[in-house]
């Protein structure tokens, strides 16, 4: 399957990739697109063979849960309508001429996190099947879906991607001060590698803390990202990162004598770029680089070997 991806930051690029999850899970010619740009779409972005009607929603960033939870709510309220009532008589017609009958209608969104949504989709359960309408199916039932409920679909939908970027906040200078000021002991075994890779200037020394420890936190920050929005790339960009830490620390271990700490360190950015390549192939450049420094920051940080 031929698919093209940029960042999944508007209603457009999500809708398609949802999409795309479904024709994974149902098969491409089970999943039937509603054009929307004539009319809208009449309340149903896609439906299935199998009696399952969707509607994309994407929420605007930086949502509050209550705001989100009224967004959401508002969505389900409206595009039900316009299945039920609004556009009654086409959808009869449309789900009548194929023998299909929806047993579920469906809002698809990255976001569901308001046990207030749950109740509500219960109470839009029963106002539906109360309406009697004859494309409805007496079992039917209104849910909610992330991309969470499709992993296997998101694996075989990594590699497809042609960009993903993932923005984090900048790690401001009051924070990082405040944060290296209370993990004196977590960075307890960043000191003596700094002193090699420094040469002992303890001006350089302190310039590397502070830069090692915003790279190590934005590193933490942007997998937070990963597994809230990707867990499935979350889990296998973890096992990557295991895996050449691993290799690492054996490298430190056995040869770090032999070579100079920094070019070590050098190369295992550029061996994990590789790796990460090869998981990812199409992984955003400056995204991947910036993970593969908060590899190597993190490794500074935790591990107790000294070189």
């Amino acid at each position: 399957m031929a698919i093209e991806f940029n960042e999944i930051n508007d209603p457009k690029s999500w809708e398609a990739y949802f999409k795309s999850l479904l024709k994974y899970r149902y098969g491409q010619e089970n999943v039937f697109d509603i054009p929307d740009q004539n009319e809208g779409d009449w309340g149903v972005e896609c439906y299935t063979a199998c009696g399952k009607v969707f509607q994309c929603y994407f929420p605007e960033k930086n949502h509050s849960v209550s705001k989100l939870y009224e967004n959401q709510r508002k969505k389900v309220n409206d595009d039900l309508k316009k299945l039920t009532v609004t556009n009654a008589k086409i959808w009869q017609e449309i789900f009548s001429n194929q023998g299909i009958k929806i047993k579920t209608w469906v809002l698809a969104t990255p976001r569901y996190n308001n046990k207030l949504l749950a109740q509500y989709i219960a109470k839009k359960t029963k106002q539906t099947r109360e309406l009697g309408l004859s494309f409805i199916d007496d079992d039917f039932r209104v849910s909610v879906q992330t991309a969470d409920d499709y992993p296997v679909e998101q694996h075989n939908l990594a590699n497809c991607f042609t960009q993903l970027k993932i923005d984090v906040d900048e790690i401001s200078d009051e924070y990082l001060a405040e944060w290296i000021g209370e993990k004196v002991g977590f960075l307890a075994d960043l000191h003596p590698k700094l002193m090699i890779l420094a040469d002992g200037d303890e001006k350089e020394i302190h310039n590397q803390k502070l830069a090692i420890s915003n790279f190590y936190l934005t590193y933490q920050n942007m997998l937070d990202v990963l597994e809230r929005d990707f867990p499935q790339i979350h889990l296998t960009i973890i096992d990557c990162v295991n895996a050449r830490k691993q290799k690492l620390k054996q490298r430190i271990s056995l040869f770090g004598k032999g070579k100079a700490p920094s070019t070590i360190l050098e190369d295992n950015i550029q061996q994990l770029e590789n790796d990460l390549a090869q998981v990812m192939p199409n992984f955003f450049g400056g995204t991947r680089s910036d993970m593969c420094i908060g590899v190597i920051a993190s490794w500074l940080i935790e591990c107790p070997l000294r070189f």
